[in-house]
């Protein structure tokens, strides 16, 4: 006799009811309830769904679910999603992949509405990257019938979510990235028309989705006898603002420039030191193993194409440099790489955030995927920038992979006498012998790889 056993939602699947998730080990399952099931099973079955069903996560019927786990109705209908390796959130995407997946949305609604479907609303967090930089739509459940009439519901939600952020980058030079983190909702409208230049103004496409759009929600309250249940619009015109929108978005660009930009390798390493590291980087790689990589300060992407090179599977990078990202998204675009740049301030890593802090798991979490990890010229940021005690950032860095190369930056090194310029603190706790020790007592084994002509030191730990 088998014991079946109850399953449990999602914690962030609580919006819609009638359309829950469940996150198991190696696949997420969505449940459709009775009611519904005929409208889904039309849809999966649809020449459409055929058509589209490339950009959309791998979705099959499971019909074995009740044999498995105590049901509320043994007659509701379960879809079997395949799991995304990483789950990332829209304010950890550079511009680049902001702006890829507006792209997305747009393109997938439009085929919908060409072929009688609509998506009931216009999240970036339906959206996720998968096998790169490979857009993903994973919410199964937003394709519902397309109404003769009917108006795009998502309208306001795609100005605020998607338009709003990258219109203000483009034009507000704002990091929109830390304007929407504790913002689920994206950025009002009202807010985006004053935060916006006033030549905004003259372009029509930005005026009627922006300004004159936020000018009618602030004069038509919910007390309104102005709006009008009755309004019919047509799907034609629905398409025509639909590539409109594509147009204005596909115009759009990141002007953000590396702080880095003018940083030479050179100042730090020989040649020859430069490409001992990339071997020991790919000689790491080669006889550890690892699956899923972390590249922390990932900057241009030059060693998550190392690590993919040497055997690699999936590398996920970070960095706080705006500029830097772009030129790793162009990399992973151009390449082809299974590499996923992303926005993240080490300093304030992204939490648990939404409803009672579960619907969106903290990057810690998402983080246990990781198996080889990647710090290269990061470790003195973080001490000699942030005041972050040297043993601190050791073992953070520890704790997400249980086995990694970092580098050690000495303080006569030229960059820490950059960051160190006007700074009263002495980090007395910076030094090679401290690094050292700390690995020693926090690790199983480690190497230490000097780097030729050199003052920098690579260290090879398993845990």
């Amino acid at each position: 006799m088998i014991n079946k056993i109850r399953l449990q939602p999602c914690p962030g699947s609580f919006r819609d009811p009638s359309n829950q998730v469940y996150i198991l080990k190696d696949r997420v399952l969505r449940k459709i309830i009775e009611k519904d099931k005929k409208k889904y099973l039309d849809f999966f079955n649809s020449n459409f769904y055929k058509k589209i069903s490339e950009r959309i996560v791998y979705t099959e019927i499971d019909n074995s679910i009740s044999n498995k786990y105590i049901l509320q109705n043994n007659n509701d209908l379960f879809f079997s999603h395949e799991k995304i390796n990483f789950i990332s959130y829209p304010f950890e995407w550079p511009f680049f992949l902001y702006k890829k997946a507006a792209i997305f949305h747009l393109e997938l609604l439009i085929d919908c509405l060409e072929n009688n479907y609509i998506l009931s609303d216009s999240s970036p967090y339906n959206i996720q990257f998968n096998k790169g930089l490979e857009p993903k739509f994973i919410d199964f459940g937003s394709f519902i019938p397309y109404e003769l009439n009917s108006p795009w519901l998502g309208y306001k939600q795609f100005c605020e979510q998607f338009l709003s952020p990258l219109l203000i980058e483009n034009y507000s030079k704002l990091n929109f990235q830390k304007l929407i983190r504790n913002n689920l909702e994206g950025i009002d409208l009202i807010s985006t028309s004053k935060i916006l230049p006033k030549k905004t103004f003259l372009n029509y496409k930005i005026f009627a989705n922006i300004h004159f759009h936020s000018y009618l929600i602030n004069k038509i309250d919910s007390k309104s006898d102005q709006k009008n249940k009755n309004l019919k619009f047509k799907k034609e015109n629905i398409i025509s603002l639909l590539k409109s929108l594509k147009d204005l978005i596909s115009s759009l660009k990141s002007f953000k420039k590396s702080y880095w930009g003018g940083y030479k390798s050179e100042d730090s390493y020989s040649n020859e030191g430069q490409s001992e590291k990339e071997n020991i980087l790919a000689n790491y790689i080669q006889n550890s193993k690892p699956n899923n990589i972390l590249d922390l300060g990932c900057n241009n992407g030059k060693f998550s194409e190392i690590a993919l090179k040497n055997g690699a599977n999936f590398v996920v990078g970070t960095d706080n440099d705006f500029g830097s990202l772009e030129k790793s998204c162009l990399l992973a675009q151009q390449k082809n790489l299974n590499f996923l740049p992303l926005y993240m301030d080490l300093t304030e890593p992204t939490p648990n955030i939404g409803f009672q802090n579960l619907e969106r798991e903290s990057f810690l979490k998402r983080s246990e995927i990781f198996d080889g990890l990647i710090a290269f010229a990061l470790i003195h940021h973080l001490c000699l920038s942030k005041n972050i005690p040297l043993k601190k950032v050791i073992l953070f860095i520890l704790s997400l992979a249980n086995s990694g190369i970092i580098e050690f930056v000495p303080i006569e090194d030229p960059q820490c006498n950059n960051l160190m310029f006007n700074k009263k603190v002495k980090h007395e706790d910076y030094n090679l012998e401290n690094f050292e020790l700390i690995l020693k007592n926090n690790t199983k084994t480690f190497k230490k790889l000097e780097l030729p002509n050199s003052l920098r030191v690579l260290y090879i730990y398993e845990i």
